[in-house]
Parts: C-alpha cells; sequence; structure tokens
C-alpha cells in the first residue's frame, strides 16, 4: 500500500525586505490530512542581517487571525551568506496553518517555505 503525498510551496524564496512588516501566509488547511510537516529555509546575502530572520510556525482550530498560537519560532543566521534550514512537524490534531515571517534588520533575506502532506493511507 502507497501513501499519497503532496508538496505545496508557501513561499517561493522571497524576500524578508529589511525593516519591513512580517509577511503573513495565505491560511494552510490541515483537513483531511494525516500528517505534515513544514521545511523553512533563510538564506542571507552576502552581507547578513544584524538582526536575523524569523518565521513563526502558527497553527489554530479556524481562521480567525486571533485564534493562532505559535508552535514554533525559528531565527535565521547573522552571518553573511549563512543558510539556515529547519524541519517542523505539525501536530496530527491541527486544523490550520499559517507561516509568520520577518523581523530582519539591515539586510534582505530570502525565505522558502514548503508544507509536505500525508493525505491518504
Amino acid at each position: 500500500m502507497a501513501l499519497t503525498k503532496s508538496s505545496t510551496v508557501v513561499h517561493n524564496s522571497i524576500t524578508l525586505t529589511a525593516g519591513a512588516g512580517n509577511t503573513t501566509s495565505s491560511n494552510q488547511s490541515l483537513t483531511g490530512v494525516y500528517q505534515a510537516i513544514a521545511r523553512i529555509r533563510f538564506t542571507n546575502g552576502a552581507t547578513g542581517p544584524t538582526v536575523a530572520a524569523q518565521t513563526q510556525v502558527q497553527i489554530s482550530e479556524d481562521t480567525t487571525g486571533a485564534n493562532y498560537m505559535t508552535l514554533a519560532t525559528l531565527g535565521g543566521g547573522t552571518t553573511n551568506s549563512a543558510v539556515s534550514e529547519y524541519v517542523v512537524y505539525i501536530p496530527d490534531a491541527a486544523l490550520n496553518l499559517q507561516f509568520v515571517s520577518g523581523s530582519n534588520t539591515a539586510q534582505n533575506v530570502t525565505l522558502r517555505v514548503v508544507l509536505d502532506t500525508i493525505t491518504a493511507v
């Protein structure tokens, strides 16, 4: 028996602009998902930021902004040209997911977020 798997690119190498407000992804519905993991990659430019970029992985029972709670906060580095990568397992009971990213200062950072799911066994 084979699993049915899929990947959704939530953020495709977007630029987190230095000193700008946070970027919030669209809601990722986890209805019908047996298991999910998020893969997150920060890539600094030739000059690293003064304050590292971060991503908050947030889950909620619905899509009401006030109901999202932070599951994990992940940070990139401040080293020139550094790449920081993370894998976060999303609890099976989570119904909705979003990513709130930014907070870097002085230099831009590139962010890629991919959501991998198992939808059938």
